[in-house]
């Protein structure tokens, strides 16, 4: 195994030792054509829900690219990891919204970071 194998390891090893288990989700998605004015308010009513009744979560942002209105962003910073899953895994609003979003979107990324400085 090389260095580079262990990096997440290391990575969230010294994110926890900083802070504990908090994580930044970045979630890029592209949505079909013409299909940006029904996810705005999706992704509004959705977030004020979650931003009320998530203590976890620490920040969540949506963006839309300036560039191309296809193109979100979402950035979110929860103070643990663990309840960001159970959070995505168990909301019944959120099932609701994965479900609403679907025939909206093309493709979409998500990523995990940890903070290290």
């Amino acid at each position: 195994m090389s260095a580079r194998d262990d990096a997440p390891d290391a990575l969230a090893d010294a994110a926890r030792a900083a802070g504990g288990s908090a994580v930044t989700l970045l979630i890029r998605s592209l949505v079909k054509p013409g299909h940006d004015g029904e996810v705005r308010p999706l992704m509004a009513a959705t977030f004020a829900r979650i931003r009320a009744e998530e203590a976890a979560c620490d920040v969540l942002v949506g963006h839309q690219s300036a560039d191309d209105p296809q193109r979100f962003m979402v950035y979110e910073e929860w103070s643990d990891r663990d309840e960001l899953e159970r959070f995505s895994a168990t909301r019944e609003h959120m099932q609701e919204y994965f479900a609403q979003m679907a025939p909206h979107v093309e493709d979409f990324e998500r990523s995990f970071w940890v903070r290290f400085i």
